[in-house]
């Protein structure tokens, strides 16, 4: 028998479920509260990746303590695949077991979400399947199973729908009511800190030293990168299709858009900027001089950097202004951060089903679903909706690149599936007089062509 918990109670349940999905036969589980964060689909997709049979008992009420997210990762396994099944328990199911069968099970306070899992104080106990057995548990484990399933109705079509409009119907209520909770918390000193603490945070000192290196190495290739765009967009450099009034921050990340995906071409090899870099560090200066001799003659298709120029750098500085942000509708914000090349490679590789997509509809599509879920996001700690955390990010006080760091690791303002690279790209799109844009794709751009630059894994 173990204590299962996070690392400061017991064992995390994360290396519970990773420890036991090899070699059960199949998962059992009844849960009333389920999400569908960003990522994975907890206990469910690893346990598919492994071809486990799963069944899922969950809750149904006119609360959707289950995540319509969620009914429909089931729902579209369910048409192909006889392994997989949700069925749902009216009103009273408030158990949480997890059966691994034939490896053991979990019986505790955890709930599927990323709050369960990753930050609550949880408890519960694991008995292995030999525990189970000498005890006489297995017996009852299975009437326990059967009992819910005889209190249970499957998952279908009209559910998931009724679900989904329930959802929506319940969503502006949820905001009214943490604006009333967070009020109250804030009136209490002892409520005020949401962060949970016993999730995973690392050692002050070494976390305070990685935000140091970050600033530092941030402002670095800030300082090559401005003299670098007024160098690009100098009249002897500038192409003569690049009309004038472009700012010199839009021409310089176009330009290394074009020499990372034209001259050093990433398709050919892994790594290939690697090789530019060998070749290049010891004449970095003439590597910048044919580079922008080629830019200036254009002898490729440059309409895509055309069109990133001339729409979408000013859709950034109209729509992303410090004084229209947050009066964006959900469709307008969706469609101007769908534009950022960053965020758009990221959303790319999320699941369809993920999406909200029963099969693929095309990269735009997807990265326009994406971006309207940052829409509605908040942060990890709630305080913050998404186009909140873009303003913030852009236009806040202080050091933008302690704003972004902040974006990535502090809850009040981290969201999930936006990373470094989208943050640099938009604040650089919005505001390139101050800040040229930048992503990895800009710091490999900039490796190639002979500068010592970190790149990050």
């Amino acid at each position: 028998m173990k204590l299962i918990g996070l690392e400061k109670a017991g064992y995390p349940l994360p290396n519970l479920n990773q420890d036991c999905l090899p070699d059960c036969e199949e998962v059992k589980a009844a849960i009333p509260y389920a999400e569908h964060g960003n990522g994975d689909l907890l206990l469910f997709d690893a346990a598919q990746r492994l071809d486990k049979p799963v069944t899922f008992y969950g809750r149904i009420d006119g609360t959707c303590p289950i995540d319509p997210a969620v009914l429909r990762w089931f729902l579209m396994r369910q048409r192909n695949s006889a392994d997989v099944e949700c069925r749902l328990v009216p009103h009273w199911l408030h158990a949480k077991v997890i059966w691994w069968v034939g490896v053991g099970a979990y019986i505790g306070s955890a709930n599927l979400t990323d709050r369960a899992w990753n930050q609550n104080h949880e408890a519960g106990v694991f008995l292995t399947q030999d525990e189970l057995d000498a005890q006489g548990m297995t017996e009852r484990l299975d009437g326990f199973f059967d009992q819910v399933a005889a209190q249970s109705i499957p998952l279908d079509e009209t559910i998931y729908r009724a679900q989904r409009q329930l959802h929506e119907r319940l969503k502006q209520i949820r905001k009214d009511a943490y604006l009333v909770q967070k009020e109250f918390e804030d009136g209490h000193a002892a409520l005020m800190d949401r962060n949970s603490p016993i999730a995973h945070q690392p050692a002050r000192s070494s976390f305070t030293m990685r935000k140091r290196r970050f600033v530092a190495e941030w402002h670095e290739t800030l300082a090559y990168l401005r003299p670098l765009a007024l160098r690009v967009a100098s009249p002897e450099n500038r192409p003569g299709w690049i009309r004038e009034g472009i700012p010199p921050g839009v021409q310089c990340d176009q330009f290394l858009h074009a020499y990372y995906y034209t001259i050093v071409d990433p398709r050919s090899e892994k790594d290939a900027y690697l090789g530019h870099y060998e070749r290049n560090s010891r004449h970095a200066e003439a590597a910048m001089q044919d580079a922008l001799a080629w830019w200036k003659t254009s002898d490729f298709d440059y309409e895509n950097e055309r069109d990133m120029m001339e729409r979408v750098a000013p859709l950034f500085v109209e729509h992303f202004a410090e004084d229209r942000i947050l009066a964006l509708d959900q469709e307008t914000f969706a469609e101007t951060l769908a534009c950022s090349h960053a965020f758009g490679m990221h959303s790319t590789r999320k699941g369809v089903e993920e999406l909200g997509f029963t099969r693929s509809p095309g990269a735009w599509p997807k990265i326009l679903a994406h971006a309207r879920m940052i829409y509605d996001a908040r942060s990890a700690s709630g305080s913050h909706s998404g186009p909140e955390v873009f303003r913030y990010v852009i236009w806040g006080p202080g050091d933008v690149a302690e704003r972004i760091w902040n974006a990535i690791h502090e809850p009040d303002y981290r969201l999930d599936g936006v990373g470094v690279s989208t943050l640099g790209e938009v604040v650089g799109w919005t505001r390139p007089n101050d800040f040229p844009p930048r992503n990895q794709r800009t710091n490999k751009a900039i490796k190639a062509l002979g500068r010592k630059i970190k790149i990050a894994p």
